[in-house]
């Protein structure tokens, strides 16, 4: 039998995982529908669909976990741990490459590499998401062990750690940890964090530039600049929760704190699309138009 606190624990990443999927797909279609109609897919749009991607495949492999830890079938959880290490290390250098691309279009600089960057961004970005995802799918196929553990207990119970950790049906190897942790986790957070400090002390110098002149603070240069750092900001705190829970499970590797990095990892694909809803045009004009009492 299920302890309540597995029950409920459960229940939240199922909540969870809905609400993503939802907010996920209803980014995908809003953007293949625009892409359909225009022919065209400008550079963040393209970014807003491969986030969108990467999170339904990694909702999609989560809930898969859980029912197969249930049946704890080797071979399927091999295939599914792969599967979400790539959609967990894509969705995570998407973040950061997003951020990059904020930071590029809304700082002024004047050093002749940013001009570079800022002036070729919308050509590279295709290929360095192709690039990101091309690592993020090689890398996990070093990540497990060939050799089944044998599972103890009863299996009639699902195993919640099993959910986080795919150790429970097949050993991880202790340098891939390693490298998911710095690769995959740490760099991005890096990236994340340098575009964040770099975004808000240049809306912190245009502030101080259009003081006193109030028209000019409200243009809407100044807007996107406020929305910019507000997204970074946002993505920078969901980086850090979901960061220091992975930690904790690597410091503290308990079935309780596994269950809450799950529940982080879960939630994190619905918090991120809600701040990418909020802040794109496009995205919030289609959400408008779908609630009820809302004229089309």
């Amino acid at each position: 039998m299920i302890p309540p606190l597995y029950t409920v624990i459960l229940i939240t990443v199922f909540g969870l995982a809905l609400g993503g999927f939802t907010s996920n797909a209803f980014i995908i279609a809003v953007i293949v529908t625009e892409w359909a109609k225009s022919s065209s897919l400008n550079s963040s749009e393209l970014l807003l669909l491969s986030l969108g991607v990467s999170n339904i495949c990694f909702i999609a492999t989560a809930i898969a976990a859980v029912f197969w830890s249930i049946f704890r079938n080797f071979l399927m959880s091999q295939v599914i741990g792969i599967i979400k290490g790539i959609a967990v290390l894509s969705r995570f250098w998407f973040t950061a490459w997003l951020c990059i691309f904020y930071c590029v279009k809304i700082v002024n600089g004047t050093h002749f590499l940013f001009l570079w960057c800022k002036q070729r961004i919308s050509q590279l970005l295709p290929w360095i998401l192709a690039a990101s995802a091309a690592i993020s799918i090689i890398s996990p196929f070093f990540a497990f062990r060939l050799v089944p553990v044998h599972l103890q207990g009863n299996t009639s119970t699902v195993n919640i750690t099993g959910m986080a950790q795919v150790e429970t049906e097949g050993k991880i190897l202790p340098s891939y940890e390693i490298f998911f942790l710095v690769i995959g986790s740490s760099c991005p957070l890096l990236v994340v964090f340098l575009c964040s400090i770099v975004i808000v002390a240049s809306l912190y110098k245009h502030a101080c530039q259009m003081r006193g002149k109030e028209s000019s603070f409200r243009s809407p240069q100044t807007e996107a600049h406020f929305k910019a750092a507000g997204t970074v900001l946002f993505l920078l705190f969901l980086y850090l929760s979901f960061y220091i829970t992975q930690v904790l499970t690597l410091v503290i590797p308990t079935e309780i704190v596994s269950s809450v990095y799950f529940v982080v990892l879960t939630g994190y694909s619905l918090a991120q699309a809600s701040i990418l809803v909020l802040v794109n045009s496009k995205l919030k004009q289609a959400l408008t138009r779908m609630l009820p009492g809302r004229k089309s």
